[in-house]
């Protein structure tokens, strides 16, 4: 009995070494992550334009909106919205109901939101003037956008791995070590947001509608693990 325990405490000594070798040697590595910034001019706007009709068939609802809808992107396009930057965001034909009886169906509603682009930004207002003076309803929302997003994307993206880089350097020199080569690296994200423009002031606004395009800020976050010798 106590051979077999001097020899389970004797492997068990050797197992710990081994274990204290192995972590001995294990390369040292330095953990961080960086971040890029890049800030743009937007260089497109996009305009939801909805047009919303009534009719006493659905067919006639449809057929008003249709003609309506054609109207508006004449006068859109001669306002200068780009002629091959339509399409349909949304189009619902729904009944409406009596409020007193709800078996009878008053009428039949339509709701088109026609998407614009405009790549000439000084003409987004007049555009947008275009829209609802050729009879648009309103329109849901205007955003601006870049054309070429991915270019900025991958200097964002550059601008993380420098950080990056220059964090780890940083943190070797002061725990006395070499900085060796990245291990791993990892892209945690890109983020494309938008800087609010400025405020416009009355005159501005009475020479007709101003929409001022936002700047684009993308930014990147990458992780990157560096030996250290």
């Amino acid at each position: 009995m106590k051979r077999i325990l001097i020899a389970l405490m004797a492997a068990g000594l050797l197992a710990g070494s081994a274990l204290t070798a192995s972590a001995e040697d294990a390369p040292r590595s330095l953990t961080v992550t960086g971040r890029g910034a890049v800030t743009a001019e937007a260089d497109t706007a996009t305009l939801y334009v909805v047009i919303e009709s009534r009719g006493q068939t659905a067919s006639e609802a449809a057929r008003d909106n249709a003609e309506t809808a054609a109207k508006v992107r004449n006068a859109v396009i001669a306002a200068g919205a780009a002629s091959d930057g339509f399409s349909t965001a949304n189009y619902t034909l729904w009944p409406e109901y009596d409020m007193k009886d709800q078996q009878k169906i008053k009428a039949y509603c339509v709701q088109n939101s026609m998407k614009v682009d405009v790549k000439q930004l000084s003409l987004t207002g007049q555009v947008s003037d275009a829209a609802i003076t050729a009879g648009a309803d309103r329109i849901g929302s205007v955003t601006f956008s870049l054309q070429d997003e991915e270019t900025y994307k991958e200097e964002a993206l550059r601008r993380a791995a420098a950080d990056a880089k220059k964090k780890a350097a940083t943190i070797a020199a002061g725990l006395g070590a070499a900085l060796g080569a990245p291990l791993s690296v990892t892209a945690n994200s890109v983020y494309v947001s938008a800087y609010k423009s400025p405020a416009r002031n009355a005159a501005e606004a009475d020479a007709g509608t101003t929409l001022t395009p936002d700047r684009q800020e993308i930014t990147a976050d990458v992780t990157i693990v560096y030996g250290l010798a």
